[in-house]
């Protein structure tokens, strides 16, 4: 291309350019005025949000001293100690020592391999009375009967199966993998209803203790046995000393046989009928109560008398909860007025709509005029929770259990999930060490003559 043909070739491009910025601009200025008149802000924009009211802001607050300090140390179990002999720049011997710094390492030893203990009997010759004579083998604290494994071991694999809720096959591996312990299903099983065996005197014992207990909470959940279906109990206090029972039947016999025909105390309960025969005083569970109200506003949102109606329910919970909690503590006579009025306030609520068979509050306005009496127990007394939320929480685990496992496959298997619940729960409430614990019962039963 020849200079006058590439002058031209760029007169032209600039023309056209000039002719951009022409239109350009022209476009700028027609949005800018576009802009000026225009006040609300285009829907993609976040509103500006208006600065906290000081008079309104909650203060900071503060942590508690007790976490004001870097992570404790452990004590050390093994020292090393790491130093130049020599100077690292001129060779020069060094003397003295002190410590520069420190540097915290936590590490697990080997997992240890099971032992294998042979005991030999050993007999020996008396010239004196001409025959042989050998010790009885003394295996006290170390097995249980004839059994091979021991009680150690036992202990470890029922707390593997109840607290950490392993399956067999999954104890099986950990057995075999980290101690070279290999176990078939069938003995870990047999283990497992062996220390449940054990257990029966302290299962017991954690019966009648909770039997005794001013404030009982009751529950029950399914569960299947050999694919038919029947359901698990559980009797629990305020400290989480709880006792499981499996039964096929749901009627309240079954509830009167884990508290006694007799039982003196408070029951917390949800508002199944099976309870109702209990003649002692009962507190029935708000949550339950609460999460019916929940679901019936959540139904008929646009009914706003019914939406009063549920808020007043609502409120009577509430005043009850914070009546207790108040600074200095109600007297019992106190309690005993408040409560009083709380039920008024109730029964007049339940006949809003009690005989209304067509109102989606009936069932709810007659649940609360047959349980007036029973709603406000926690008001009355000190150390009575509202809900039943003690019973939910320690049957959880047998729930979750049930639906993995689908539960058991006989009556023994059974009474041994039930009997190892019980114990295993009950000596984790009390905070003890439950292989330990496990291990001292084990320990204390006296062991069948050996073979």
């Amino acid at each position: 291309m020849s200079l006058e043909e590439e002058v031209a070739a760029l007169r032209t491009q600039n023309a056209a350019l000039a002719a951009e910025v022409v239109r350009l601009q022209a476009l700028v200025a027609a949005l800018e005025a576009q802009l000026a008149t225009r006040r609300d802000p285009p829907p993609f924009v976040k509103p500006n949000k208006p600065p906290p009211d000081p008079a309104t802001k909650r203060p900071r607050q503060r942590r508690a001293p007790v976490h004001n300090h870097g992570r404790r140390r452990a004590t050390p179990t093994e020292v090393r100690t790491q130093a130049y002999d020599t100077c690292p720049t001129c060779a020069y011997a060094l003397r003295g020592a002190s410590i520069a710094r420190r540097r915290e390492v936590l590490d697990l030893p080997p997992p240890p391999p099971v032992q294998v203990i042979e005991f030999q009997v050993l007999k020996r010759y008396c010239p004196h009375c001409a025959q042989w004579v050998e010790p009885a083998l003394n295996l006290d604290g170390l097995v249980v009967g004839h059994g091979r494994v021991s009680v150690r071991i036992m202990a470890l694999i029922g707390w593997l199966r109840t607290v950490l809720r392993l399956p067999l096959r999954q104890i099986q591996t950990y057995l075999r993998q980290l101690h070279q312990l290999r176990l078939s299903l069938g003995e870990i099983h047999a283990l497992l209803a062996t220390v449940a065996a054990q257990g029966a005197a302290p299962a017991a014992a954690i019966k009648a203790e909770l039997q005794a207990s001013p404030v009982l909470h009751l529950d029950e959940t399914g569960w299947r046995e050999n694919g038919q279906n029947g359901y698990v109990w559980v009797m629990t206090n305020a400290q989480g000393v709880s006792y499981f029972h499996y039964e096929r039947s749901r009627a309240g016999a079954v509830a009167r046989g884990l508290t006694g025909a007799h039982y003196a105390g408070t029951l917390c309960t949800d508002f199944y009928a099976a309870y109702n025969e209990h003649a002692c005083r009962h507190q029935r569970c708000w949550a339950h109560l609460l999460r019916d109200l929940a679901a019936l506003e959540q139904q008929h949102s646009s009914d706003a008398a019914l939406g009063e109606w549920i808020q007043a329910v609502g409120q009577l919970y509430r005043e009850g909860r914070d009546y207790g909690r108040r600074a200095p503590p109600p007297s019992a006579a106190e309690r005993e007025g408040k409560a009083a009025e709380l039920r008024g306030r109730a029964h007049a609520l339940g006949l809003r709509w009690a005989r209304a068979r067509e109102h989606p509050a009936h069932a709810l306005c007659q649940r609360l005029l047959r349980h007036e009496g029973e709603l406000f127990e926690f008001v009355r007394q000190a150390g009575v929770e509202a809900t039943n939320n003690r019973a939910e929480r320690a049957i959880r685990p047998l729930a979750v259990a049930r639906k993995i496992s689908g539960g058991t496959r006989s009556a023994g298997g059974s009474t041994t999930r039930m009997r190892l619940q019980t114990l295993f729960t009950s000596w984790v409430a009390k905070g003890q060490d439950p292989v330990q614990a496990c291990l001292a019962m084990l320990q204390a039963q006296v062991p069948l003559p050996s073979s």
